[in-house]
């Protein structure tokens, strides 16, 4: 599975594609990931999220959009230890590449 980081990323509107958003720098050493949601605007689709067995990253599955369209998604943890909600957005560009 070939994925990429989620900060600004690129999407062609045919593409199906793992993007990965790492939350270790902002998560102590001990600290994991017990749950993951995103929240992304009318016209891309989740197709399938987790959380990658290291525990301090999340996965996301995208597909569609609209060419020449920027899409701000947002992932939501909550953590193990010191059961704190945390909010990460980023970028995608579909394009036609």
């Amino acid at each position: 599975m070939s994925t990429q980081t989620l900060g600004i990323v690129h999407l062609d509107p045919q593409e199906v594609r793992w993007f990965t958003m790492d939350w270790s720098r902002h998560l102590a050493v001990t600290e994991t990931i017990a749950g993951s949601s995103w929240t992304v605007p009318i016209g891309l689709t989740v197709v399938a999220a987790g959380v990658d067995a290291g525990l301090q990253k999340t996965t996301v599955m995208l597909a569609g959009g609209v060419p020449d369209t920027d899409y701000v998604c947002t992932n939501s943890i909550l953590t193990t230890t010191s059961g704190e909600t945390l909010q990460r957005s980023g970028t995608v560009r579909v394009r036609d590449l």
